[in-house]
């Protein structure tokens, strides 16, 4: 044998044997790995759990897409001359309109009650405790702990004042005084309160912090949807024309919202199986949004897209096979979303659906048939 040959064949011993300790590297890390596989998918779904909870909680409850064009309800019940105040504090703070208005509506009934002091010491059109008004570092003796100080009042309505303590009322009518009793400054103050408590990312928990109550949250926000017409800024409802079915060929529900599923857990959504069965349809958004989420979890809805509404409602598609649309997308109601799938935890080829309102959390979930006839 030449010199060539036994540099060939040395050569050629090397490359057996590097290949053979790749092949049992491959089989140690699959006989360690393999086991760990449930684990890994728990944990992988756990953090997508997490990170799609860290977008959604930038994004919880946007204000400023409440608001819209006044209903016959508004228009009937609200005071045509309080109209262009709430619209003017909703510009100057970016709080929805039909929100202070509705505020107004159950403080004092658009302040009509005589009079405008409660017991508990609140005053003015939105009920503002004084020490609230002028701010709670006012060196002013306290009445009953509660925010009521004994002030007078060309002290309680003096902008100077309050500007030095920090309180929340405000002169809207340029005459140099912050009145309470004034509904164009009671107004703008009930904007700039709600305001500085993060009506403009969580609209509930700012209504909350006006009334530590969640009924109180509720009445609020309800009388609010009812002075904009369905649809002007996302009001949902059937019919209106801007929710659409997001599965626009043959289906069947397969699953309702509230229900059992497979591991006894509530099923949060709604899931439409395509017919004939395992067949892809495309999937639509259903109603018109920006993409806040595009991402994979293989413990759970597989390849998912979350889209944020008017209204402070967001949708969430799983199982796609394929998702056609980017994280910040602009969509509507024609945009194809995906196509129909069986990704992550899914025993057939099927959409899981869910509608949540007012909030990110499990608690917003609604019944997506409130809104979409199925």
């Amino acid at each position: 044998m030449n010199q060539n040959e036994e540099n060939e064949k040395s050569l050629m011993k090397e490359f057996v044997v590097e290949g053979a300790k790749k092949k049992v590297k491959r089989y140690l890390w699959v006989k360690i790995l393999l086991p760990l596989l449930p684990v890994l998918l728990i944990i992988g779904g756990f953090l997508g759990l997490v990170a799609m909870s860290a977008v959604l909680s930038q994004t919880d409850s946007k204000s400023d897409n409440l608001s819209g064009e006044i209903s016959q309800l508004g228009s009937d019940e609200i005071p045509k001359e309080y109209i262009e105040y709430y619209k003017g504090a909703e510009k100057e703070y970016g709080i929805p309109w039909n929100v202070i208005a509705a505020v107004h509506k159950v403080e004092t009934n658009f302040g009509t009650i005589d009079p405008m002091v409660s017991s508990v010491g609140t005053v003015g059109h939105m009920q503002f405790m004084k020490q609230t008004w002028v701010g709670w570092s006012a060196p002013y003796p306290t009445i009953n702990g509660l925010g009521d100080i004994a002030i007078p009042n060309a002290d309680l309505m003096n902008p100077e004042i309050i500007a030095r303590y920090g309180g929340y009322g405000v002169d809207a009518n340029k005459d140099k005084k912050a009145n309470p009793f004034n509904a164009h400054d009671a107004i703008f103050s009930a904007g700039n309160y709600l305001k500085a408590n993060g009506a403009e990312t969580d609209i509930r928990k700012a209504v909350f912090a006006y009334n530590h109550a969640d009924w109180y949250v509720d009445k609020v926000l309800k009388i609010a949807e009812s002075y904009v017409n369905a649809g002007s800024s996302g009001g949902g409802g059937k019919g209106d024309g801007t929710w659409k079915n997001p599965v626009r060929t043959p289906y069947q529900v397969s699953q309702e919202r509230d229900s059992i599923n497979i591991d006894s857990l509530i099923h949060g959504g709604i899931d439409l199986a395509s017919t004939p069965v395992g067949s892809k349809p495309p999937i639509y958004c259903a109603k018109a949004g920006k993409v806040l989420v595009v991402g994979s979890n293989l413990g759970y809805e597989g390849n998912y897209v979350m889209v944020q509404h008017e209204g402070g409602f967001v949708t969430y598609y799983g199982h796609f096979d394929s998702v056609n649309v980017t994280q910040g997308q602009q969509v509507t109601n024609e945009t194809v979303l995906g196509i129909m799938g069986q990704t992550g935890l899914a025993t057939g080829v099927h959409l899981y659906f869910e509608v949540r309102q007012g909030g990110s959390s499990a608690n917003s979930r609604i019944n997506p048939r409130d809104v979409i006839s199925f």
